[in-house]
């Protein structure tokens, strides 16, 4: 007769006491109560015959192996879970990390992270060493001055020998002609670049042409043979008696008969130079500005300014050309030129459009807006409205040698005097 065991194979009673322990402390998760019910049922019994108290087996003739083989199966039911197994949960358990862990983790690097971000903003807080003066001179970096200077190209200054004399011819508005002696600014361009000066400008004349065509029919139909076209068309057709003609009405004014005096007089084959000046008239007087349709239109600034400079150009191409804008001014009762519109445009707007011009035609612009007389300064230099007086005479004409006599490209400073 075959020996079988009674029990399970290898049974070992200090084991199924601490799983009785085990179970005591809790680690009844399989929900098999029944399978717990019967294993400790069985236990008992084989307690009762002496197996698991010391009691051999093999050394008990009366001990009798009637363990049948379905006994089998159901003293140990099959466990299609091994999950179920409480020595592995208890197992699980030692393994798994406890959330307290998880959160003192979390803690320490978000200190971590904010010890960090501390001592980077201490480190920027403390800054590093500048070698910025900061009792350097600055303001001349608040305005930015649109100075464009342009020379002439050696094919137009073919067959112009140079003479070794700096002759300039001062043509326009109110900045010339309200002072025509040594206090004007024409004879100071003249003493400060050392040139020989010509001033030709008229009172209270503009760019814009007042009528499409000349209108003798009234006095301001009359007067525009001194405005900037008819000027420079008489320039290049070399006669000046249509002038003569209107300045019979300004007998009371000498102004207006020296200044065609000085033009008939003018060598132009010798002119080096052209200084043109206008003041803000054409916006006080509310010419328009451009005709987007047709850009030579007379009766337009930017038709009259193209067609002036393209007639002085065609006469005499040897000739540079320094266009300077009109100055920074304000109208009665305070308001800006650089804010106000009149009807067509602000100050700056004319401003704006003489640069664009000027440049298409290669001729240089000099920035008096920002670069001379200026809406931080202009308290100092202007008397009213739009009119200079002497020290505001002498700073443009600071600018103009700076920049176009002396050739010096470095920005011109508005708040100081740049040649001694």
């Amino acid at each position: 007769m075959t020996r079988r065991p009674a029990g399970r194979p290898n049974s070992d009673p200090g084991r199924d006491r601490n799983y009785e322990q085990s179970r005591g402390r809790g680690y009844d998760r399989s929900g098999r109560r029944d399978y717990d019910q019967n294993r400790s049922r069985d236990y008992d019994q084989r307690s009762s015959r002496g197996y698991d108290q010391g009691g051999d087996p093999d050394r008990d003739p009366d001990y009798e192996y009637d363990f049948e083989a379905d006994d089998w199966e159901d003293y140990f039911p099959e466990d299609d879970d091994p999950g179920d197994d409480p020595d592995e949960d208890y197992r699980e358990d030692k393994r798994r990390i406890p959330p307290i862990l998880i959160h003192l983790s979390i803690i320490a690097l978000i200190l971590v992270i904010l010890a960090l971000a501390a001592w980077r903003l201490l480190l920027w807080n403390r800054g590093t060493v500048s070698d910025i003066d900061p009792d350097a001179q600055t303001t001349r970096y608040d305005i930015e001055v649109n100075d464009m200077m342009i020379k002439l190209t050696d094919s137009k200054l073919a067959g112009h020998p140079d003479d070794g004399e700096l002759t300039i011819l001062c043509l326009g508005g109110n900045p010339f002609s309200d002072e025509r002696g040594d206090a004007g600014l024409a004879a100071k361009i003249g003493s400060l670049g050392k040139a020989t000066v010509i001033n030709g400008a008229f009172p209270d004349s503009q760019i814009t042409c007042r009528n499409p065509k000349y209108d003798p029919s009234d006095q301001e139909g009359m007067d525009d043979i001194f405005n900037f076209f008819y000027v420079a068309y008489c320039i290049n057709i070399g006669n000046f008696d249509a002038m003569d003609n209107v300045a019979a009405f300004h007998t009371g004014d000498e102004r207006y008969s020296a200044a065609i005096e000085a033009l008939k007089s003018t060598d132009f084959n010798k002119v080096d130079m052209i200084a043109l000046m206008y003041d803000s008239t054409d916006y006080i007087n509310e010419m328009p500005i451009v005709n987007e349709g047709y850009r030579d239109e007379l009766t337009t600034y930017v038709g009259s300014l193209k067609n002036g400079l393209e007639l002085i150009q065609e006469a005499y191409p040897h000739i540079r050309i320094i266009f300077m804008s009109p100055t920074y001014s304000e109208l009665s009762g305070g308001k800006s030129g650089r804010t106000t519109d009149l009807g067509n445009g602000t100050l700056i707007q004319y401003w704006q459009w003489a640069f664009d011009i000027t440049g298409s035609c290669s001729v240089s612009f000099l920035d008096n807006y920002y670069g001379s007389i200026n809406e931080n300064n202009f308290g100092e230099y202007l008397t009213k409205d739009m009119h200079i007086n002497e020290k505001g005479r002498e700073k443009i004409a600071d600018h103009f040698v700076y920049k176009a006599i002396l050739d010096n490209y470095a920005e011109y400073d508005a708040s100081s005097m740049a040649v001694k």
